[in-house]
């Protein structure tokens, strides 16, 4: 978040957990879209195309091997036109996200989450609702669809776009089971405002559900024992987002569990590179041997660099107008 909230970030690469896109909504940084896993796929769905907030890099990339054993490579290219779409993002989207920004302000100004205590980890709302439609699919042993009309989604949400886990075969009885569980409870709190989820949030009206409460945006917003804030890394890095002119630094973040291999670690440098833009990079090291690893880890696809320059320079040329409603949601 100290990344974030720096004036010279002006586009996120992220892979679209719910904390991140929360915090990009608070700040007013538009996301050029990466989902990785599990419902990072539905997340991005939501910022492009519910919220209109973002652009795409790869919103059905998926960490497994095709079936002639060949890794998909997203090429250096293709990330390129994504970060230039994202640095380059028309003013029209950059002022929605700023109107957004203003909403989630206020939000937290108004609820009573911090009275609660409540733990960061509370439910994802449109991820419930999704859970309470394919439990019920599976329950009723319907065909899904194409594109599936889902209740707490504005658009048809594209079956490629369904968690990854959800359509694993030894997934599927967990996820069922604790839509079931969901059901049984005499109310659910979500981390989300009702500004940003109207649409899912007057679904759960409708139906058959227990009463859903919106209590966030919730997260720590002091979270400088994440790191040596007088660590000399540190201080080079807070030193050159100063040098940097306001909205011209793309920063790339994919959460506590997003590593990639060498191959595509160096699409990602080289579409970085054509893309014009200056960057920050939190780049993590894969998972050693012998640690714990999701089943969905192992293998992955490979996002071009052209993808990714793609992504980038569409975020980076977001129009005002995108932006300014960003702005606005977090400060209402």
């Amino acid at each position: 978040m100290d990344i974030l909230s720096h004036p010279s970030v002006g586009g996120f690469v992220s892979h679209c957990g719910w904390n991140s896109i929360l915090e990009s909504i608070w700040f007013g940084v538009p996301i050029a879209a990466w989902p990785l896993f599990a419902e990072q796929q539905l997340n991005a769905f939501q910022i492009i195309v519910e919220m209109g907030f973002g652009v795409e890099i790869k919103m059905d990339y998926r960490k497994e091997v095709n079936s002639d054993g060949n890794d998909d490579i997203v090429s250096a290219g293709e990330i390129e036109r994504g970060v230039r779409c994202l640095m380059e993002l028309d003013n029209g989207k950059r002022e929605r996200l700023k109107e957004m920004s203003g909403k989630s302000r206020k939000a937290v100004e108004s609820d009573e989450a911090n009275e609660f205590g409540v733990p960061s980890y509370i439910v994802q709302l449109a991820y419930l609702g999704l859970q309470f439609y394919m439990q019920a699919l599976h329950d009723e042993q319907i065909d899904s669809n194409a594109e599936l009309v889902v209740p707490c989604l504005a658009n048809p949400l594209p079956a490629k776009v369904l968690l990854s886990a959800a359509l694993k075969k030894e997934w599927l009885p967990g996820f069922l089971d604790q839509s079931r569980r969901f059901r049984e409870t005499k109310g659910i709190m979500v981390n989300t405002f009702d500004e940003l989820e109207s649409q899912a949030i007057n679904s759960f009206s409708n139906c058959n559900t227990p009463p859903v409460y919106p209590v966030g945006p919730i997260w720590n917003l002091n979270r400088d024992g994440d790191h040596d804030v007088e660590s000399d890394k540190y201080k080079d890095i807070r030193q050159w987002l100063d040098d940097q002119p306001v909205s011209s630094v793309m920063y790339l973040y994919f959460g506590s569990m997003g590593s990639f291999g060498v191959d595509q670690v160096k699409e990602i440098a080289c579409g970085l590179e054509q893309s014009g833009h200056r960057f920050l990079w939190s780049l993590r090291q894969p998972q050693p041997k012998g640690k714990m690893e999701l089943p969905m880890m192992v293998n992955e696809n490979i996002v071009s660099a052209g993808e990714l320059e793609r992504g980038i320079r569409c975020l980076m040329e977001l129009g005002e107008e995108k932006v300014e409603s960003l702005k606005e949601m977090a400060e209402k």
